[in-house]
């Protein structure tokens, strides 16, 4: 059995919810190409493209088609979409990351959009890389039960001088290792040389706290919150990112919002140190009443997509990974509830404050940190590992200290303990109060006032960088080996009691 079969296997075996669940009957994709390499040997079974240095890689993304009700025609418009879209730039398509937005994540709904996904893709000839199953509730239709946004990497042949793109400017870049983005009858690409390195697509989007950007009427600032999620994963691998690429569904244009959303993700990634020659492009989607917003007439929107990215070969030799004797170090920027367990959040507002509580004095003042976006750690954690000052990075996103620290270093057999962390708002308490949740349950789906963590072997210089980012440091605890069964984290929670997770669950 070679490594691909092995991974397919792995794969299939990790079970039968949600993102797993997708995984799992879409892997035998892997097969479709003989680009696909599995990365054993620390890299825990990723999935990575090899391409041949004769060409280079095209990035795009489309939704399905919006007028399609029944999710099997629907899903199998998202892969003809794709392949359109390639065709159109004069590239042919090898690999597409999906990201599905369901009402309920219903096991028959997911089983039958991975299905349709798989078998296009294998009449196709093409490979499905990543997939991502998010629950958006309310706001995405029962009607037509989720949407879908995937994001799709195409080869060039240099040999064809580009075929139907005829730039000097395109052709420049290129060879000059940068990044070319570009627009051909309404379809928004970006092209990057690999160079020779393993090639990796990851795919995430803003979830539920897009309705709190709807109040306050600063849609731009979900891409924030999108790039923190799709970036911070990257940089786990310790990969670059190369092409960030998604889609805005809007269900219809209100006020100039796509063109905000588009205008602020050039203006942040450009003004932000650490980017590099990013490449990031925008496809807008119509999608009429797939979506809803808040409120009746009020602008529905949502945001999702993936980052594709190149792992070079020292990396891959050496993965990141933390030891015994490491510190962990906290990071946080401006207090803000990241953008996972923000379903209950919602809830907890209107219980509070009323359906429109962004007209509130009191719901106003919170609203204010409820929509503070995300910090994104990519520049900072690129930093840190570019200088030998991180080991290995974690940021928190759905199950928070439990999934996204214990699991981790529970994997390395690793346990730290930890008393000062940073402390959370005191809107967050508020919100945490009211809801009468434990101080176990709130380190297990929020940040807490922590919105990352790197271990390292050099506390002082890591926090000095730290700090030139503009965001916060300190030091939390050290990594021991695990003594016994006692793995993962054990903290001191806001109300000083004792919280544990083994990362073994």
């Amino acid at each position: 059995m070679n490594k691909v079969d092995t991974y397919i296997e792995k794969v299939i075996k990790r079970g039968d919810k949600g993102s797993a669940l997708l995984a799992k009957i879409c892997a035998p994709t892997l097969k479709n190409s003989e680009f696909v390499e599995v990365l054993e040997d620390g890299m825990n079974g990723v999935a990575v493209l090899r391409i041949p240095e004769s060409h280079v890689v095209a990035v795009h993304s489309s939704g399905g088609d919006p007028k399609q009700e029944n999710l099997k025609p629907y899903a199998e418009s998202v892969v003809d979409r794709l392949v359109e879209q390639a065709l159109l730039i004069g590239a042919t398509p090898l690999a597409f990351a999906d990201d599905i937005n369901s009402n309920t994540g219903d096991i028959s709904m997911i089983t039958e959009i991975g299905g349709a996904l798989t078998e296009k893709a294998n009449r196709a000839g093409l490979v499905i890389m990543n997939g991502e199953n998010a629950i958006l509730g309310a706001r995405v239709s029962p009607l037509y039960q989720a949407n879908i946004s995937a994001t799709m990497i195409s080869l060039i042949d240099r040999s064809s001088k580009f075929n139907k793109l005829d730039n000097e400017d395109f052709v420049r870049l290129i060879l000059g290792g940068g990044t070319f983005v570009g627009q051909k009858d309404g379809v928004n690409y970006a092209v990057f040389d690999p160079k020779g390195e393993a090639i990796y697509a990851n795919c995430d989007g803003v979830g539920t706290k897009v309705e709190f950007y709807e109040r306050t009427r600063r849609w731009e600032l979900g891409i924030e919150d999108w790039m923190a999620m799709v970036f911070d994963d990257t940089m786990k691998l310790g990969a670059r990112a190369r092409a960030l690429s998604g889609v805005a569904e809007l269900d219809e244009e209100h006020y100039g919002v796509f063109s905000k959303i588009e205008s602020h993700t050039l203006s942040f990634t450009s003004r932000k140190r650490g980017f590099g020659n990013l490449a990031c492009i925008i496809q807008q989607e119509i999608v009429g009443k797939r979506i809803c917003g808040f409120a009746d007439g009020k602008q529905a929107y949502n945001i999702s997509g993936s980052v594709v990215s190149t792992i070079d070969e020292e990396r891959l030799k050496n993965p990141l990974k933390p030891g015994a004797g490491e510190h962990l170090i906290a990071i946080r920027g401006k207090p803000t509830p990241r953008s996972n367990g923000i379903t209950d959040k919602r809830k907890i507002a209107i219980r509070l404050f009323g359906e429109n509580y962004q007209d509130t004095k009191e719901g106003k003042l919170f609203l204010e940190y409820l929509a503070e976006p995300s910090t994104v750690l990519y520049p900072v954690f690129k930093e840190l590992v570019d200088n030998d000052l991180a080991t290995s990075v974690y940021h928190m996103s759905g199950g928070a200290y439990d999934s996204k620290l214990a699991k981790p270093l529970a994997k390395h057999d690793l346990f730290v303990s930890i008393d000062n962390l940073f402390p959370p708002d005191w809107r967050e308490l508020a919100l945490v109060g009211a809801n009468f949740t434990s101080a176990e349950t709130s380190y297990s789906k929020w940040p807490m006032g922590n919105e990352g963590f790197i271990t390292t072997k050099d506390p002082k210089k890591a926090i000095e960088m730290i700090k030139q980012f503009g965001l916060e440091a300190i030091d939390v605890g050290i990594l021991e080996n695990a003594a016994g069964e006692k793995t993962g984290v054990e903290l001191k929670a806001f109300n000083g009691e004792k919280v544990y997770f083994s990362g073994r669950n």
